[in-house]
C-alpha cells in the first residue's frame, strides 16, 4: 500500500497478512459512513486530499544502491489512504508494518527505480538487485510513475492493460489483511 518509494517515479506496497488490527499514524479520517455523502466528502478531504501533496522524503540513492527510507509521515499517509478505501468498503483497517518489512519494500522500490522497470520477479542482473527486494517484489503492489499515498488511488482504480483481474484493488481490499508495508 506503495511506497517514499524509491524516488518520485516508483511506488511499491507489500501486503502481508500478519500482525494485528489498528490504524497507523497519519492523516486518517474519523469513522466514515459510506451511506452518507457528507461523511464521505469530509473523510476524503481529511485523508486523500490532505495527503495528496505529501512527498515521500526518500533518503536513498540509485548511485551506490543505497536503499534509504521514506519518512514516517509518508508511510502513515499511505496507510491512511489504504484505510480510507477499506472503510469505504466496510473493511477493518490495517496498520503499518514494522521496519523489517518496510525495508524489504524499499529494497524492491530501489531495484525498480534503478532499472526504470517493474517486475514481480526481477532478475538478478537488474541494477541494485537484492534478495530482500526481489522477495518483496513478488508479494507487492508495484507501480511506476506514482509514489507514496497517491499510489493507493491508482491501485484501487486498477486501470490499464493487464489489470483486468483487478489484482491491485483485491490486495488493498483483502478482508483478512492486517498489516501493510510501504517502501
Amino acid at each position: 500500500m506503495t511506497h517514499t518509494f524509491a524516488g518520485a517515479r516508483t511506488a511499491l506496497h507489500i501486503s502481508l497478512i500478519i500482525g494485528s488490527l489498528g490504524l497507523g499514524a497519519g492523516q486518517a479520517a474519523a469513522a466514515i459512513n459510506p451511506d452518507d455523502a457528507q461523511s464521505v466528502r469530509d473523510a476524503y478531504a481529511a485523508t486523500i486530499a490532505s495527503n495528496h501533496p505529501l512527498l515521500t522524503g526518500w533518503t536513498g540513492s540509485t548511485t551506490g544502491c543505497v536503499v534509504g527510507n521514506e519518512t514516517h509521515e509518508s508511510a502513515a499517509a499511505t496507510i491512511a489512504n489504504v484505510n480510507f478505501s477499506r472503510e469505504m468498503n466496510r473493511l477493518a483497517p490495517v496498520s503499518l508494518a514494522g521496519a523489517d518489512i518496510n525495508a524489504k519494500a524499499q529494497a524492491a522500490a530501489l531495484i525498480f527505480e534503478a532499472t526504470n522497470q517493474l517486475s514481480h520477479t526481477p532478475p538478478a542482473n537488474w541494477a541494485c538487485y537484492s534478495v530482500p527486494g526481489a522477495e518483496a517484489a513478488g508479494r507487492s503492489n508495484i507501480a511506476l510513475g506514482i509514489a507514496g499515498a497517491n499510489s493507493v488511488g491508482a491501485y484501487v482504480q486498477d486501470a490499464g492493460a493487464g489489470n483486468e483481474p483487478l489484482g491491485h484493488r483485491r490486495w488493498i481490499l483483502f478482508p483478512k489483511a492486517r498489516v501493510f508495508g510501504t517502501g
